[in-house]
């Protein structure tokens, strides 16, 4: 997913901290320069699969997590700010 500044690449399957707990990869869309990585803001077992879905508009990032939960819902959308001074925190958390 990209747009005239980011470029998203969301790993799903990314193992880092666990099984299938998901990263996302950004990039500057002018140079191709690695920015940074955002992983699962939250890393817990059976949270999964963060990153599958992506879309991008202006600075913001939504990052969907299809196996993630929040207390007893499946199914959660995490809203990132790319330009902020820490881009991976979410902004806002969506469940489902």
């Amino acid at each position: 997913m990209a747009n005239d500044a980011f470029v998203v690449v969301g790993a799903p399957q990314d193992k880092t901290g666990g099984d299938s707990l998901g990263s996302i990869y950004v990039f500057d869309a002018r140079s191709g320069a690695f920015l940074y990585t955002i992983r699962n803001p939250v890393p817990l077992p059976g949270n999964k699969k963060f990153g599958e879905v992506l879309a991008v508009s202006g600075n913001l990032l939504v990052a969907g997590s299809p196996e993630g939960y929040v207390g007893d819902s499946f199914g959660v959308v995490y809203v990132f700010d790319l330009a902020s001074s820490r881009p991976e925190v979410p902004i806002a958390i969506l469940s489902n």
